[in-house]
């Protein structure tokens, strides 16, 4: 790419946007380190 280039438009999964990013990021990101072990925890417990 060269400097004359734009950057891509950012592409998101079909029924994504970026708000629906944000609010997931921002989930994850105000998770504490016990709740997200408790997340993690819980997914491994219904995997079966």
């Amino acid at each position: 790419m060269n400097d004359e280039q734009e950057p891509p438009a950012n592409i998101f999964p079909p029924g994504w946007d970026e708000e629906r990013v944000n609010k997931v990021l921002q989930y994850y990101e105000s998770q504490s380190d016990d709740e997200a072990l408790a997340e993690i925890l819980a997914a491994f417990d219904n995997a079966d």
